[in-house]
């Protein structure tokens, strides 16, 4: 295939590459462009885990989250995120969160970001509803299907 420059990545070139490396249970995957390496190796085990990211040298095993207790709700809707990255609650540092617990929330409206690799994906409610709970911390890692929200259905 020959050398490529990172910069000449598209947006669907990574989103292509973040959505491969999710979706497999049991990876091992390099990528190398123009110096740049990225290396992930993933072991399927019986309980999840996230990736372990190597870069050039180093490789570091990421311990999995912990779970948080179920939280039942009548018509509960588990709000995921498009794919693994780091949530943010709010557009910009400082700004207001884009909702808060126990607000009404329409389908299609943002609740949050995930940013992998300085590309931003708004997290949308899938149904009207009330927002019941935020299960995750502002700036912290999620997997693609970690519930970040708890949204109780409209009826």
């Amino acid at each position: 295939m020959g050398s490529r420059d990172p910069a000449d990545l598209t947006f669907q070139d990574v989103v292509n590459i973040l959505r491969l490396i999710d979706s497999a249970p049991s990876l091992d995957f390099e990528l190398e462009l123009e110096g740049t390496r990225l290396k992930v190796r993933r072991r399927a085990v019986a309980r999840p885990a996230q990736p372990a990211t190597t870069p050039v040298a180093r490789e570091q095993e990421i311990e999995p989250m912990p779970q948080r207790p179920a939280l039942e709700f009548p018509n509960r809707i588990d709000v995921k995120p498009p794919m693994a990255g780091t949530f943010y609650r709010a557009p910009a540092p400082g700004a207001a969160p884009f909702v808060e617990v126990e607000r009404a929330v329409r389908k299609g409206e943002q609740l949050g970001v995930v940013e992998v690799m300085k590309l931003f994906t708004p997290v949308l409610a899938p149904c009207d509803g009330t927002l019941r709970a935020i299960l995750v911390e502002n700036e912290e890692f999620v997997e693609s299907d970690q519930t970040l929200m708890i949204i109780e259905g409209s009826n």
